[in-house]
């Protein structure tokens, strides 16, 4: 009897293993599924790795342990990088011309990825004192840790307040452009009786703002850091889906001064600029678009292998290159020399003078996007100086650090004049000149061979020469611009 197989036994036992393979199979699934929401959780803002690194000051672990993918850094890299500063770049092709801009842009995505390539070999030179070492010392993990060890306490002082004042200059503009988006979305409508005014839709931002950042914990903001990835594809499409549909069409709307009349020019193009200091402009505001520096030893310290670095610097410079490339010149095919210096929004505008759908699209993914991220530079700004003013949480210092980036907002409400300012200022210093002179300093102190130091010398002195143009050009036009801009400004009502 043990020996026999009735039917029944045999199906019984087809039902058992049918039923042992489905539950495989959902296994399989739901560790699939981990696997890939554990990928997609170390998709994030550089600024958000930055912001966990400030929380942690003196016990930071000595060699933290790294879980970030290569690809994954290289993602993390260009959504720093590419912003809402992608609105600007139509305006900056119709600056330039369509021949001169693209150079411009690549002679800034080379020097970039070069200054990356510089501070990882001097995170390089910096691990390897630290091996060497008798007594401990802490992984870099930050743009400070790096000062620290190039120029002592004092240059972790210099760089802790330079940099944290040029991001709270960032946050001002990143408050700028909501209150610029949020005035495009909420007015034009037929069923809205009145305008909201610019400065309306600042102080309403700000009183949210306000309460995000008296939060230190900024993990359910960070959380939603992940819809960067997202956003960055928005901006693309939108823009160049825009640009093309006119560019096509062989003319675009534009509406009169007095906001009722409607005319439709036909697109015209220039390949140079008319005035030959207009690049330098251009530069600085490159410059700032790229300005992925600040998070370089954070990526790089959550990296599971870390000496891939400059693989994923090469790979994200040439990504945002191809990202503003294409946006710019989409956007600059549709308006041509009528593209909007201040912001391509402006543009966005259907045959009927209504929001175009590319438009409204843009603008809410750019609100939301800038609605993450204010409260996460905030916070690195608001730590960075609670550690050095108090050693502790403050809700009276964020709240003034606040206060300042409102009143930059409502009293120089100029976007692309901003961005030139901070983009010639700090970021040539901060971000351009400084890293080689910490680079070049650590060489020498630590005896270190670099490999082609003639070229290499020869290289670093074209872009101090850059760095040093962009600076000394760069900021005379932007303080010009905000000359004339104050003066305009200061002929319109307050609350217009």
């Amino acid at each position: 009897p043990g020996a026999m197989t009735t039917p029944l036994t045999v199906e019984m036992g087809s039902n058992i293993s049918n039923v042992t393979n489905v539950n495989s199979s959902r296994r399989d699934v739901r560790t699939k599924l981990s696997s890939v929401s554990s990928k997609l959780s170390n998709f994030e803002i550089g600024f958000a790795q930055l912001n966990r690194k400030m929380s942690l000051d003196e016990d930071r672990e000595a060699d933290p342990p790294g879980s970030t993918s290569t690809m994954a850094s290289v993602a993390n890299l260009v959504i720093t990088m590419v912003g809402a500063g992608i609105l600007n770049f139509p305006g900056m092709f119709a600056t330039t011309g369509y021949l001169v801009t693209p150079c411009v842009l690549a002679v800034v995505a080379l020097i970039v990825c070069e200054i990356g390539r510089v501070m990882n070999e001097s995170i390089n030179i910096i691990e390897a004192r630290r091996r060497r070492s008798p007594r401990p010392m802490l992984r870099p993990q930050r743009y400070d840790d790096l000062m620290e060890a190039a120029f002592g306490p004092r240059g972790k002082l210099f760089s802790l307040f330079a940099m944290n004042g040029t991001l709270l200059l960032v946050d001002a503009l990143y408050l700028i452009l909501i209150g610029q988006t949020l005035q495009y979305l909420l007015n034009g409508w037929r069923w809205m009786p009145w305008k909201i005014a610019y400065k309306t839709c600042v102080v309403a931002m700000s009183t949210i703002m306000a309460c995000l950042t008296l939060f230190d914990d900024m993990a359910f903001i960070t959380r939603m850091a992940n819809i960067g990835c997202v956003t960055c594809v928005v901006y693309v499409l939108t823009i160049a889906t825009a640009g093309f549909r006119y560019g096509i069409a062989g003319n675009f709307p534009v509406k009169s001064e007095n906001g009722q009349d409607m005319s439709f020019p036909v697109q015209a193009y220039d390949a140079c600029p008319a005035d030959w200091l207009a690049p330098f402009s251009v530069m600085t505001k490159c410059l700032l678009c790229f300005a992925y520096q600040p998070c370089i030893p954070t990526v790089r310290a959550e990296m599971e292998n870390p000496e891939r670095m400059g693989f994923s610097i090469k790979v994200a410079c040439f990504s945002t290159f191809s990202v503003y490339a294409l946006a710019g010149a989409g956007g600059y095919y549709g308006f041509g020399s009528k593209a909007d210096r201040e912001s391509v929004l402006n543009n966005m505008i259907s045959d009927t003078g209504s929001k175009m759908p590319e438009g409204l699209v843009l603008s809410s993914a750019v609100a939301l996007n800038l609605f993450v991220t204010f409260p996460i530079l905030m916070n690195v700004v608001n730590r960075a100086a609670e550690n050095a003013l108090i050693g502790k949480y403050c809700a009276p210092v964020r709240m003034v650090l606040l206060a300042l980036c409102v009143s930059i907002a409502i009293f120089m409400p100029y976007f692309n004049v901003l961005m030139g300012l901070i983009g010639a200022i700090p970021v040539c210093i901060l971000l351009t000149l400084v890293p080689l002179v910490m680079f070049w300093k650590l060489v020498h102190d630590d005896g270190v061979k670099v490999p082609y130091r003639n070229l290499q010398i020869v290289w670093h002195c074209f872009v101090v020469l850059f760095g040093l143009l962009c600076l000394g050009m760069g900021s005379s036009l932007a303080f010009e611009d905000l000359r004339k801009n104050l003066e305009k400004g200061s002929r319109d009502p307050f609350w217009a």
